[in-house]
This record gives C-alpha cells, structure tokens and sequence, in this order.
C-alpha cells in the first residue's frame, strides 16, 4: 500500500537588500524547519502533527494507488473511489458499495475468502447479480436473501427466478443454489426431491425437506459463527437404522465444503 506525503516547503527569497541588525530572522521564530506557523511540526498547516493535509491526524495525504481486487482501508486509497468493507475478512477495492453506483444494474457484492479475493462489481440485474431492491433485477426476477453469513455481518442478495413456490411450476419449489467459495447464489426452482446430499436448501421445515432427495434438510452451524442449511441423510436418530445415531452436518474451513448430516453407528 502506497501513500502519497505531501511537504509544505517555504521558500527564502533575497531581495538583494542587506538586514539591519534589527531585523527578524524568520528561521529563528520557526526553530529552523520551514513551518512559519511556529508549531514546529514543518508542515506549515499549523496543527502541530506534521500532517499537511491539516486534519489534525497525522497520517499522511490519501492517495489512490489501488486497483480493482487490492485489498484497502479507505475509499481515497482506490483508483475506483470505493473500498468495500467486509467485517473480519479483508476490505476490497471495487466498482462499487450499493446499487446506486450502478448505471445499468445492482452491485454485486465483493468475494474477500483468501485465495479468491474478487473486488464489487456493477452487473446488469441478471439472474445472480447482486442487488438491494428488486428495481435493479431483470424483468421476472425479483431481489432475494441467498447467504446470510451472521456473525460475519456479510449478507448476499442476489435477483432470482422466485421467491416462494408459487413462483415456480407444477412438482417444483423455490430452493436455493449457493456456492460459498465464490460468495455466490441464487433463489431457484428445483424439482421436489432433487436436491442431493451434501447441496444446500432451505431449512423452513417444508420447502426445504421437499427440496432433498433423501426429504431432510437441517441445520449446520460453523463454529457459532453462521449457519448453514443442507439436505443430508437424517434430522434425528429416529431417522437411521436400528444401532445408528444422526450425526450434525460440518464445514471444512480449509476447503469451504459442507457435508450434511449422515447415520454412523451409535
């Protein structure tokens, strides 16, 4: 990260006249640094922190020195002028931060996971674009909650084919398609009972057992930082086999895989 520091200088004309011995030698009321404000920091703003850009903090002049993906603190710092936040993992440079900032379409938020760090971009209201409100989607689709990552304070809305089963046709419900290693879904129509193992639902208590092939989609917390809903072999031990227990669902945080529940012996 490259910041920018900006040194006022004064500059010492001789006017070609000598100094009387009553004269005021500027550099002996500035202690001899250039800074005419007499606070003796050099900068010449007179806020005594060396700061030339007189906000009183010290740190040195912004400047936007970071591409599009790069990782920031602070909007000035972007060559787009937007830094994204992302509570805990890191802030990225993008096109954007809201909806508004698009011409054509919402914004689709950034993917700050380690490895595959991909900055905001602008979209067009297509299926999956990230949005805020159903304005910004495409005709027939509609702005809905895919992944809310709790904790983490990361929520990711995309523009979707439905919004409740009635959006969808015969023999089909509303799911939901979500890939965490590209912080990435949408709300889709699914085929009652398509969904495999291990795929994510939604844990409604309906829809979403409908949703699964095996007719279980529960809950698997990670680390009581979020939870995730995936269809999996069982919701009870009442579920398995005679000497099987239900075993909770987990996610891998090396490879951001989920697996649902499953039977094992008890």
């Amino acid at each position: 990260m490259v910041f920018g520091l900006v040194l006022a200088m004064s500059t010492v004309f001789d006017t070609g006249c000598s100094k009387d011995s009553n004269s005021t030698d500027s550099s002996a009321t500035n202690g001899g640094t250039g800074d005419t404000t007499g606070d003796g920091d050099g900068d010449g703003d007179g806020d005594g922190d060396g700061d030339a850009t007189g906000d009183g903090d010290g740190d040195p002049p912004c400047e936007p020195v970071i591409d599009n993906d790069g990782v920031c603190n602070d909007d000035c710092e972007c060559v787009s002028g937007s830094c994204y936040e992302v509570p805990v993992l890191s802030n990225l440079c993008g096109e954007c931060k809201l909806d508004v900032d698009c011409p054509d379409g919402g914004c689709t938020p950034p993917n700050p996971l380690p490895g595959q760090e991909t900055g905001s971009a602008c979209n067009s209201g297509e299926a999956g674009g990230g949005c805020e409100t159903t304005e910004v989607c495409q005709d027939g689709l509609t702005c809905e909650l895919v992944l809310d990552l709790g904790a983490l304070g990361i929520v990711i809305s995309t523009c979707s084919e439905c919004s409740t089963d009635v959006d969808c046709g015969a023999g089909q419900v509303c799911g939901v398609d979500v890939s965490i290693i590209n912080f990435a879904g949408q709300r889709v129509c699914q085929d009652a009972g398509s969904v495999p193992n291990d795929a994510f639902c939604i844990n409604d208590g309906t829809v979403g057992n409908d949703a699964c092939a095996s007719g279980f989609c529960t809950t698997v917390d990670v680390e009581g930082l979020l939870s995730l809903d995936v269809c999996g072999e069982c919701s009870a031990d009442g579920d398995c086999a005679v000497g099987e227990v239900c075993q909770g669902g987990a996610f891998d945080l090396g490879t951001l895989s989920v697996t649902g529940s499953t039977c094992v012996p008890g």
